[in-house]
């Protein structure tokens, strides 16, 4: 089994699948105990020279789809995650990617951000029902919002090509 991660410094953890034969799927759960879940096929991350840039392919699930798609800020500006054909690269505190050295001092995490908003499962992590001031939290804008801090993400990543056993 090939696994993958990035540390919040974007150090690779594993092996980073880029060849694009990958799903991931991103199991979530609020403090009411309500879960969700997106999927993505064709998931690629590029390597460290190519800045880790994400890109998804077509998204299921019930959480909405917060991130290639796009949503309105809290500002109520319109802006996008961009993470389907062309990618979105991989940003931290000490390598910022264009316009996303404000994004990574407001939400104190590294992730693949464009805009800031509408999805970040690396933002600060409150312990307990909290309506955040800010949207630092664990945000994920087409389920809960940009306030709200999710209780709790796993993010899975499988080659598209293993089913589990009794799956089609």
């Amino acid at each position: 089994m090939e696994e993958a991660g990035l540390s919040s410094r974007g150090e690779r953890t594993e092996r980073s699948p880029s060849t694009g034969d990958y799903n991931l799927k991103i199991n979530m759960e609020d403090f009411d105990g309500n879960q969700r879940f997106a999927k993505y096929k064709n998931m690629k991350v590029d390597d460290e020279k190519n800045q880790y840039k994400l890109h998804l392919g077509e998204y299921t699930g019930n959480a909405g789809d917060a991130l290639p798609e796009a949503h309105p800020s809290p500002s109520g500006q319109w802006n996008s995650l961009g993470a389907g054909q062309q990618g979105v690269k991989f940003s931290t505190y000490d390598h910022p990617n264009k316009d996303d050295e404000k994004c990574i001092r407001h939400d104190m995490s590294g992730w693949w951000f464009s805009k800031c908003e509408s999805g970040n499962l690396n933002g600060h992590y409150y312990n307990g029902s909290y309506q955040a001031v800010m949207d630092d939290g664990v945000v994920w804008y087409t389920w809960h919002g940009w306030w709200y801090s999710i209780k709790s993400v796993v993010m899975m990543i499988r080659a598209s090509d293993v089913h589990p056993a009794g799956s089609n």
